[in-house]
């Protein structure tokens, strides 16, 4: 039961979306998905099928485990303790600018799945670099993931793009890292100049000069998300987290009246808000069990790191998340093949 004393009913203010085209309504939406899923699906059966994930490291794992337990997560799994098991800290990305957010929210979940094969499943392969700060970035470069899905999309004007072609997008066109000779921005690994991050987005002048360098590193597998049980099996079980997009949006329902950070930050329970809509992607970053031993959902936001009470993120019950699973599309962020990268030295 909620504490009504600490109800926080203001309405968070919400940043930059950009799930389909704006004008669309929200089944146009969800129909476009499911027409870009199924051909996909049909085209290429093998990178819509789940692959089996390699052995644990059991250092990393337990490393993972006492940084979430600090923070009053007693089981389950996070896909972001792994950066600040491997570099001491969480990133700190950039706001969200534009209508890219299934760009931004699919970087940062393939910069963390890198990290996931590299060090906590041994996947002898190396990361893209040993920061999130400048060329040497972990995170690959966002505008031209925006590009490769849009294009599949034949999106060439305005914002916007669809979870389905953006996973495909990654394993056509591949990814590219910030590093790559040539490449130029005022910022990496998102520009935050506004025009050119919508010139990439809306030309592929900008990626085919990449093609050859991103095709070297490609996501491999992706998998249609539908329900609690199946989220529960990729995320807390073979590790891959997932993007959801969706017209749900989401407030502050009550402070938890035992759960807080290693920080003594008291941890925010968040409920859907009903009075207006996201037309946005989100990431499905921790299947969590907290201190009551209830189970619940992280969702990570690409608004910035003051997004939400807890941060980038919120956290919600399991049982509102099995609902939003009927009203959205998910996809995890699987495999991805790095063999090609040359050695660089651990942070």
């Amino acid at each position: 039961m909620s504490n009504t004393s600490n109800v926080d009913n203001s309405v968070a203010n919400p940043g930059e979306m950009g799930w389909g085209e704006e004008i669309q309504s929200p089944a146009t939406k969800f129909a476009e998905e499911q027409k870009n899923f199924q051909m996909i699906a049909e085209s290429d059966p093998d990178f819509v099928t789940r692959r089996e994930t390699m052995a644990e490291n059991a250092g990393i794992v337990k490393s993972v485990k006492d940084l979430m337990l600090a923070d009053g997560m007693v089981g389950g799994f996070c896909a972001r303790y792994v950066e600040k098991v491997i570099f001491g800290k969480h990133f700190d990305w950039k706001a969200q600018l534009i209508g890219s957010c299934v760009a931004s929210g699919g970087m940062r979940l393939m910069a963390r799945r890198a990290l996931i094969e590299v060090f906590m499943l041994n996947d002898p392969e190396d990361i893209f670099g040993t920061s999130i700060v400048g060329i040497n970035n972990v995170a690959p470069f966002g505008p031209y993931s925006y590009r490769a899905g849009r294009r599949l999309a034949n999106m060439n004007s305005g914002d916007g793009s669809y979870c389905s072609v953006h996973v495909k997008g990654a394993n056509q066109f591949g990814i590219l890292p910030c590093s790559t000779p040539g490449l130029v921005s005022d910022d990496f690994p998102e520009p935050q100049n506004t025009t050119l991050y919508r010139n990439w987005g809306n030309s592929n002048s900008y990626m085919d000069k990449f093609v050859e360098t991103g095709k070297l590193y490609k996501l491999l597998e992706t998998e249609l998300v539908k329900d609690v049980d199946q989220t529960k099996i990729v995320l807390v079980e073979q590790k891959k987290p997932l993007m959801i997009c969706s017209m749900w949006a989401f407030r502050p329902d009550y402070q938890h009246p035992t759960w807080k950070l290693s920080d003594g930050t008291p941890v925010w329970i968040y409920k859907r808000d009903t009075s207006t809509s996201w037309a946005h992607n989100m990431s499905v970053d921790g299947f969590i069990t907290g201190p009551d031993n209830k189970e619940y959902v992280l969702i990570e936001n690409s608004w910035g790191m003051n997004a939400h009470k807890n941060g980038p993120y919120f956290i919600i019950p399991v049982q509102l998340y099995a609902s939003w699973c009927n009203n959205s599309e998910q996809q995890t962020i699987g495999e991805i093949d790095l063999t090609n990268i040359s050695p660089a030295p651990l942070p």
